[in-house]
């Protein structure tokens, strides 16, 4: 039957509900990285000395260390900042001219390393020492590399360093210290060696030697005046370590970490002796003295 008059149709069928989407959860917050643990003291050291070996244009000795520090820290920010600023300084420096006639101190490792245990299994009745190996390669060397090759004799220095023979690199240094032109880096290697001999005031003339040598760029200079500081704070003069690493902040305050060192002084309560005021000089250590550089000599002024 119709439906009756005025009365109002029923509405369509409502169409079939959407199904619900399950919302996705939100991603987990990402973990908090843990704090860096603080940097081994001999990555630190080996940095310093990176930076002490770009700053003397030392950049083969620069590059060796940076890839064996790379391989042992990879991705480390402090390596990649270093190999940036090596190479910057390389892209900045002269070319070196070539050299001719010139001693292959690398070629003479390996032969020797090579060619030695062959040699010793040959007797096992008779054994050699390191000491007797490296005596022996010592005297070869003597006859091959002539006294005013001062390259190799400064190479053959940075060798004996790393193995630790401060002795035979010091006697190296003092040779090639001969050379004008190579001088001041010398003469600071030779402190350098005796800073490792724990005989620091005679590391710091030999940095003062450094300082007065001819035509020392002022670079080398502040990289010097770093070195004797340390040598100061060594002898527990914390008030000429203070004197000195003022100096190096006036030439580059962002030199290493001289601002850290500063502060560190200061609030042990070191006080700097004035700028006109004489320097103290360092006490005589005990013991033999190390060999006066060919043209040098001990001074205890500034």
């Amino acid at each position: 039957p119709a439906p009756p008059t005025g009365a109002t149709p029923q509405s369509a069928a409502a169409p079939p509900a959407r199904p619900e989407v399950a919302k996705a959860s939100p991603p987990p917050p990402p973990e908090k990285a843990p704090a860096e643990a603080e940097e081994p003291a001999d990555l630190e050291e080996s940095l310093e000395e990176v930076d002490f070996f770009i700053q003397q244009s030392l950049f083969d000795e620069a590059a060796e260390s940076l890839e064996a520090l790379a391989a042992r820290y990879p991705g480390h920010p402090g390596i990649r900042e270093r190999q940036e600023k090596l190479r910057s300084s390389q892209e900045g420096a002269p070319a070196a001219a070539p050299e001719t006639g010139s001693f292959d101190l690398a070629a003479e490792l390996e032969r020797e390393v090579s060619s030695e245990p062959a040699a010793l299994a040959l007797d096992d009745e008779f054994q050699y020492s390191v000491e007797d190996v490296f005596s022996e390669f010592k005297k070869g060397v003597a006859k091959v590399v002539e006294k005013e090759d001062s390259a190799t004799h400064f190479d053959l220095g940075i060798a004996y360093k790393e193995m630790g023979l401060l002795d035979d690199a010091i006697s190296e240094f003092s040779v090639a210290a001969a050379d004008a032109g190579r001088r001041p880096t010398a003469l600071t290697m030779v402190g350098l060696c005796l800073l490792e001999k724990n005989q620091y005031s005679d590391a710091i003339n030999r940095f003062k030697d450094a300082l007065h040598s001819p035509g020392i760029a002022e670079d080398q200079a502040t990289a010097v005046y770093f070195e004797m500081a340390q040598a100061y704070e060594l002898l527990k003069d914390k008030g000429e370590a203070l004197f000195y690493f003022n100096k190096v902040s006036k030439r580059d305050p962002k030199f290493r970490d001289v601002t850290e060192r500063i502060q560190k002084l200061v609030q042990s309560g070191a006080v700097s002796r004035p700028e006109a005021e004489e320097p103290r000089t360092p006490p005589e250590p005990k013991g033999a003295k190390p060999p006066v550089p060919p043209g040098g000599r001990k001074i205890s002024y500034m």
